[in-house]
């Protein structure tokens, strides 16, 4: 699955890398290899890949639409790419109970329209599901997450 070299591939220099972030980042890669192998046992054509690890703060002030207070810049978040099927999307809203136990948390995914991000630590709304920005808040006021409602 994703091993910690592939999560910290954006830092040319590990050990830069604050030792509570690394730490950090094995959880949620020992929660996330839990979660995608599951997955995969049920969608084996499903090609595991990650479109975002770690990234230092001055990497995520570059990314398009990134919180300047980011996960990522942590050790707490992931991306993982998520075709325009949208199948692992789709088998996260599924299958709820295995994120809880896990302790995981994900973006909306009508944020995401590509990958699916998750996070070892919860938001402020403690939403299992929840909506990352304000701008995506008001776009999204009133409309339930769904599974129908992610191609659309």
């Amino acid at each position: 699955m994703i091993t910690t070299a592939q999560y910290f591939s954006s830092v040319p220099d590990t050990s830069d890398v604050p030792t509570t972030h690394v730490a950090n980042a094995e959880g949620l890669l020992d929660k996330v290899n839990t979660l995608l192998s599951v997955f995969v046992n049920d969608n084996q054509d499903f090609v595991v890949r990650m479109n975002s690890g770690y990234r230092t703060v001055a990497h995520n002030a570059t990314v398009l639409g990134a919180a300047p207070n980011s996960k990522h810049t942590t050790g707490q978040a992931i991306d993982i790419g998520d075709s325009h099927a949208r199948t692992l999307a789709l088998w996260c809203l599924s299958n709820t109970g295995l994120l809880q136990t896990l302790g995981l948390y994900c973006e909306d995914m009508r944020a995401t329209p590509t990958w699916v991000h998750f996070q070892s630590t919860p938001p402020v709304s403690r939403a299992r599901f929840f909506i990352p920005t304000t701008d995506w808040a008001v776009k999204l006021a009133g409309k339930p997450l769904t599974e129908g409602g992610l191609h659309g």
